[in-house]
């Protein structure tokens, strides 16, 4: 077609040479000697035939320079927006050498100044001993390598600027004649047309290629989705398995322990016990409620709605997630989504994490009240700080879900000999009824102060709250067992708290303005330093 065509234009006098410059200055050739029509059409032929990209480049130097009968032949494309030497070939190697793209400005393999000549112009350049041509006298690549001959011609398609191609000849002055200028007119033709369409098969290949690493991306991601769902889904068994188990073991632990009360004859042991453990158990199912509407507020639901969508357009996957507005959002759809069950899947080992401590405490407190007929006061070095914020630990989903606020005001207080698990149990029932006179004051700001002071050889706690306050009448009860204000009370707590104190020879006392004005209770217990206990020991 594209051969055809430039034959009848040569037949029509349409289709000449452009203008030949030499190195005197522009002038027109006439034709001299005529076109060999067979190797032409040959050459057509390869052309044509050939629909990928590097190997249509280097067979169309090698063609070029066959027919031109130049030493070098450089392609230079227009792509991405600007030229990009693409190929060279020369006469001697016998081997086309293809590049990915090197700028056109800087190169070293041609000459910048006539190239851009040809870009703006649009026509065809010849010229002989080029160096010394007035236009390119300071051309840095003329200078150096001073060829004899060059022809530079624009490749044009539809009236557009695809590149250009640059000949030089190292031997003979005035190699390009014209016949064989008019030679390379007529390839000119067929090379725009088999540029442009390798150059547009390359990107349907290159668009095809993406569509599969996309749709292969896609793949791997809802793989790993389904894998971490049903990795959520295993843990949320097992912890539910868990959580029965230490129930059950709870539940076994508190039946032994009410039995032996009852055969012992402690009856008000195995309240205390009860009401210890009552309130870790709070924070216990607390903890659980929170890590169960955290599995059940799991997306995991909305997997299968991919899935679906997949499985409908899998008979036009690419074209679905290249044009669908649902399938061009499904990739970020996917990452928002796995960054949400890696949020909520870390948000529940959290909460599991807590619910084991907590269990863990359940268990000594048990073990410490089934002790508590053979070995009274069991006391260790430790400080009073970090009592009260294993008790604040124990407290905490409780309280971060009355939405309370804990303020901390400690003192630094030395290492001293304390029964730990006795206080514990004191600070965990006064920081509970703190929370509970501030759920029941209502909205109003609730705040719990817990401090820690010396003061007269005793190691203090104060847990005051901003809560419903005491009633006057009720603050010389308050200690009382049984008596209790609160209607799912059972009067236990403070009652074994006082007890606890006095039997570490300390105390517990009680303090409100009235009701509405907050509480405050003290704890005071012995300040006994590990070397002041050596002391007496020895005495």
């Amino acid at each position: 077609g594209a051969l055809r065509e430039a034959w009848h234009l040569r037949a029509g006098g349409e289709g000449r040479p452009a203008a030949a410059v030499d190195s005197s200055g522009l002038a027109t050739h006439e034709h001299g000697d005529s076109l060999d029509l067979a190797a032409l059409l040959k050459a057509n032929q390869v052309l044509s035939g050939e629909i990928l990209l590097d190997r249509l480049l280097a067979k169309l130097l090698e063609i070029i320079l066959e027919n031109a009968g130049g030493d070098r032949a450089v392609l230079v494309l227009h792509e991405q927006g600007r030229p990009l030497v693409r190929g060279v070939r020369d006469s001697s190697a016998q081997q086309t050498r293809l590049l990915p793209g090197e700028p056109l400005q800087g190169s070293q393999l041609l000459s910048e100044g006539i190239a851009n000549y040809v870009i703006r112009t649009r026509e065809t350049l010849v010229l002989a001993e080029p160096a010394q041509h007035a236009r390119f006298r300071q051309d840095a690549y003329l200078a150096g390598r001073r060829p004899k001959s060059v022809l530079c011609a624009p490749i044009l398609h539809k009236g557009r600027l695809t590149g250009l191609v640059y000949l030089e000849n190292n031997q003979v002055a005035g190699a390009f004649t014209p016949g064989r200028l008019e030679a390379l007119n007529v390839l000119m033709l067929q090379i725009a047309v088999s540029i442009d369409n390798a150059t547009l098969y390359a990107q349907r290949e290159q668009q095809a290629r993406s569509i599969e690493q996309a749709n292969a991306a896609l793949k791997r991601e809802i793989e790993e989705r389904v894998n971490a769902e049903r990795e959520l889904s295993r843990y949320r068994d097992h912890l539910e398995e868990l959580v029965a188990q230490r129930t059950r073991e709870l539940a076994s632990a508190q039946g032994r322990l009410v039995e032996l009360s009852r055969r012992a004859g402690m009856a008000e042991v195995a309240s205390g016990v009860l009401h210890n453990v009552g309130n870790v158990m709070n924070s216990v199912n607390v903890g659980a409620q929170v890590a169960r509407e955290a599995l059940r507020s799991l997306p995991v639901e909305r997997l299968e709605k991919v899935c679906e969508l997949f499985d409908l357009n899998a008979g036009r996957l690419g074209e679905w997630l290249e044009k669908d507005e649902a399938g061009r959002h499904m990739p970020h759809y996917l990452r928002q989504l796995a960054r949400v069950l890696i949020a909520r899947k870390e948000a529940v080992k959290g909460e599991i994490d807590l619910v084991l401590e907590q269990l863990e405490h359940m268990k000594k407190i048990i073990a410490a009240q089934q002790s508590y007929a053979k070995a009274q006061g069991v006391t260790e070095v430790c400080t009073l700080q970090e009592i009260v914020e294993s008790a604040l630990a124990i407290a905490g989903p409780a309280l971060r879900n009355s939405r309370v606020e804990v303020v901390r005001e400690y003192e630094e207080l030395p290492a001293a000999l304390l029964d730990r698990h006795r206080i514990l149990q004191i600070v965990v029932n006064l920081v509970s009824n703190a929370r509970h006179a501030l759920e029941e004051r209502g909205d109003a700001e609730r705040r719990i102060v817990v401090r820690v002071f010396a003061g007269e050889d005793m190691a203090c706690v104060e847990v005051r709250d901003n809560g419903i306050g005491i009633r006057p009448e009720n603050l010389d009860r308050i200690f009382t067992h049984g008596f209790t204000t609160r209607k799912a009370g059972h009067g236990f707590g403070l009652h074994n708290s006082a007890n606890a104190a006095q039997q570490m020879g300390g105390s517990l006392t009680a303090r409100s303005e009235g009701e509405n004005q907050g509480a405050s209770f003290v704890l005071r217990v012995p300040l006994c330093l590990p070397e002041a206990a050596r002391k007496a020991a020895g005495a």
